[in-house]
Order: structure tokens, then C-alpha cells, then sequence
């Protein structure tokens, strides 16, 4: 039973981490370009924003990244 999940855990490491990789690069980096803008720029919930897109960012490639790795070697 065991072999069967890990299997699993594989596959779905090589099919939904560079999915959420993916899609979590492209929705944090929107979020940035729209945050950056001139309505937005001055507010100052665009910094915090702005910081906590970049963190996301960074935490779903270094947590995901070495997974799908690791499943594809």
C-alpha cells in the first residue's frame, strides 16, 4: 500500500507543483504590476501588499520547487 502512495505523491508532484508554481508566479506578479500602478501607488496598503506578494511568491518556489525536483529525478 505503501509504494501505491507514494506513486501518487509523485505524480501529483510532478503534475501540480509547476501548475501552482506557475499559476501563483503569474497572480503575484499582476498583483505587483496592478499595485505599482498610479491609483494604487500612494496608498500605503500597496507596500504591504506589494511585500506580501513577493513573500508568497518566494515561499510557494522554495516549498514546491525542491518537491518537484525530487519527483522528477
Amino acid at each position: 500500500m505503501a509504494h501505491g502512495l507514494s506513486e501518487v505523491d509523485r505524480y501529483l508532484n510532478l503534475v501540480l507543483a509547476p501548475i501552482f508554481i506557475f499559476t501563483s508566479f503569474i497572480g503575484n506578479a499582476l498583483a505587483i504590476l496592478v499595485l505599482k500602478r498610479k491609483p494604487f501607488h500612494s496608498l500605503p496598503m500597496s507596500v504591504y501588499l506589494t511585500f506580501l506578494a513577493v513573500v508568497d511568491a518566494g515561499t510557494v518556489i522554495s516549498g514546491l520547487l525542491p518537491r518537484f525536483i525530487l519527483a522528477a529525478t
